[in-house]
């Protein structure tokens, strides 16, 4: 193990081999803390980005899987070259994450989202496999296939296999994936009834908290908040919650507000780019842009890569998905968000990433 990363780490220095409670390894790449104004065009520089605080303990930096999970004896290990692991529920997943000792978990929203920011940001946001073993923007398959579908045509790539496209900083030392091959699991936040709800902070990757259904951690946006202290509030539990944040299907494309005039218990799309804030206040609408929930201010389809957002905004409960699946190309990327399913739905296109930190 020793050898193995001075060797991994002579290669990426910001990579490291990082052993659970078996002393068996996974690789992970770490990334310092950044406030929000260096993610986001109007982001606050006093604030930290929500991903680096656990239960109101402010992290240096955090240790994200390098690749996409694969399950061994009930725990996830980020390695390379392996099918990752899908046909696997929210609760499954983060279980086996947890499984591993305390630290390793499953990539929970904020810090799924602090990755798609930082992407954009450094103009790296990441290929995949979104085209049947290729990305669409591809005409040669590169990746090394896994798994087929009845059609014969690629379905799931070896983790890590790619070009160095597919890598959400285009080099060795990147994290990859985050784009296609599987949908990944988030934690942390779900939609109740077309409510949104979160886990505050970072809080879901606390071994202390419940990230359960019907856990009493969860808690719902005041859409007039002007800081932390009055964001967050106790849902009334049918997604009803006065003044709270909620999402609604307007002109074809979604809208963060404080009601829902079009709910419907089946999935919609739209560009991730056409999201729109109404009704909210200027600290809550940064919050939510933090959250990869809704583009920044005077953004374009181009600069989120066309992907797309799909949400069933009348169901009890719904939770996330990030980056997409090996199929339907162009409309998915590190933006892509899915809150289509229960956490109960296990399927070949459902997967998930470990994280970690000290």
């Amino acid at each position: 193990y020793d050898l193995s990363a001075l060797a991994l780490k002579m290669v990426c220095p910001n990579n490291h081999l990082i052993t659970d409670d078996k002393g068996l390894p996974g690789a992970y790449v770490y990334r310092a803390k950044k406030m929000l104004s260096e993610l986001l065009t109007d982001g606050d520089a006093s604030i930290v980005h929500p991903a680096f605080m656990i239960e109101e303990n402010q992290k240096p930096g955090l240790y994200f899987g390098k690749f996409q999970g694969k399950s061994h004896n009930n725990r996830i290990y980020s390695l390379p070259g392996e099918d990752p692991t899908a046909t696997i529920t929210l609760d499954t997943f983060e279980t086996y994450c947890k499984n591993k000792c305390v630290g390793h978990i499953c990539i929970t929203a904020p810090v799924c989202c602090f990755l798609a920011l930082l992407a954009k940001k450094n103009g790296t946001q990441p290929l995949v496999n979104n085209d049947y073993g290729k990305d669409h923007n591809e005409t040669d398959r590169i990746a090394i296939p896994t798994t087929y579908g009845s059609d014969g045509r690629v379905n799931h790539v070896a983790t890590g296999t790619g070009p160095l496209t597919w890598s959400d900083t285009s080099d060795l030392s990147g994290i990859w994936d985050l784009n296609g091959n599987v949908w990944e699991w988030v934690a942390g936040v779900r939609l109740v009834a077309g409510e949104l709800q979160v886990i505050p902070f970072n809080n879901a990757a606390s071994p202390d908290v419940d990230t359960g259904a019907s856990s009493s951690e969860w808690r719902a946006l005041n859409a007039n908040a002007t800081s932390y202290s009055d964001l967050f509030v106790v849902p009334n539990g049918q997604g009803t919650t006065a003044g709270t944040v909620k999402l609604d299907y307007v002109s074809s494309h979604w809208q963060w507000g404080i009601s829902i005039t079009s709910a419907s218990d089946t999935s919609r799309s739209a560009l991730f780019a056409s999201t729109t804030f109404v009704g909210l206040s200027d600290f809550c609408k940064m919050y939510l842009q933090a959250l990869a929930l809704g583009p920044e201010d005077e953004a374009s389809a181009a600069d989120y890569n066309g992907d797309y957002f799909w949400a069933n905004n009348a169901a009890a409960e719904r939770c996330a998905l990030r980056g997409g699946g090996w199929r339907d190309g162009a409309r998915f990327g590190v933006f892509a968000l899915n809150f289509d399913y229960p956490r109960s739905r296990a399927h070949s296109f459902l997967g998930g990433r470990p994280a970690f930190y000290e």
